[in-house]
């Protein structure tokens, strides 16, 4: 997990979402301590409860297949879930700039 300023620029943004999904990986068990994973989360952006930061969380999912990289807004639901709007996923070349620009913009 990493954290950056709420002024950085787009090409900070997205060089720090590419390099991220250079560490990504397929095939990976699904946890068996959830419970663990969600309070190191909340410890790191420093919620108390999970119901609060799926509340004030802004959330999108990133995909990069070597070619291009996918981006689609999510919005949580009434269970605190995250699903997401695929009718407005886009797709750019894996550039920083671009990346950055492209998520900054569902936030604008």
């Amino acid at each position: 997990m990493f954290k950056l300023s709420r002024n950085t620029t787009s090409r900070s943004l997205g060089e720090a979402v590419l390099n991220t999904l250079q560490f990504s990986q397929t095939k990976i068990s699904h946890p068996n301590n959830l419970q663990l994973i969600t309070e190191e989360l909340l410890n790191f952006t420093g919620f108390k409860s999970w119901r609060t930061f799926s509340k004030k969380a802004s959330s999108i999912s990133v995909v990069f297949n070597e070619v291009d990289v996918e981006i689609t807004p999510e919005i949580p639901d009434n269970r605190g879930n995250f699903e997401p709007l695929s009718d407005q996923a886009v797709k750019c070349i894996p550039q920083a700039e671009e990346v950055g620009k492209l998520i900054l913009n569902f936030y604008a």
